[in-house]
């Protein structure tokens, strides 16, 4: 990673940090409702969203709208044995997900169905910023 980009990430990351609970509510309500506007997500069947950090936008809010639009949702999950592999998996709802390691909620292990990566229409994929061409900075 270049300097500039690494310090252009320092920065991304401060700033994100430095936002209120109340902040990170507010954008990630206002996410949620230019997702569901957008054609890309009513078009698409299958979405595939993250698990949200604390400082992250909160994506509870979009997959409780995903499941209420008749969308299948899955989710990231990394099982500790297969380290480095990453299945995306189904959740039907909040009840899905269980306290994991670093205290982050994740898919109950007992309980996975794996989506088969093909199917996935739409993904939402986290990231600290990036271009006006899409690219994402990490």
């Amino acid at each position: 990673m270049c300097s500039t980009k690494k310090a252009l990430r320092k920065e991304m990351l401060a700033a994100r940090r430095q936002m209120t609970k109340e902040q990170v509510a507010f954008l990630s309500s206002s996410l949620k409702q230019q997702l569901i506007n957008w054609d890309i997500y009513a078009a698409a069947k299958v979405v595939m969203t993250f698990l949200s950090m604390p400082d992250e936008p909160q994506m509870y809010e979009v997959i409780m709208q995903a499941i209420a639009d008749n969308k299948k949702i899955c989710v990231p999950y990394c099982s500790e044995t297969d380290m480095g592999i990453m299945d995306a998996v189904q959740l039907t709802g909040l009840a899905d997900l269980v306290i994991g390691k670093h205290n982050i909620k994740t898919p109950d292990p007992e309980k996975l169905t794996v989506i088969n990566p093909a199917y996935i229409d739409l993904i939402i994929v986290p990231g600290v910023a990036f271009d006006r061409q899409g690219k994402r900075l990490g």
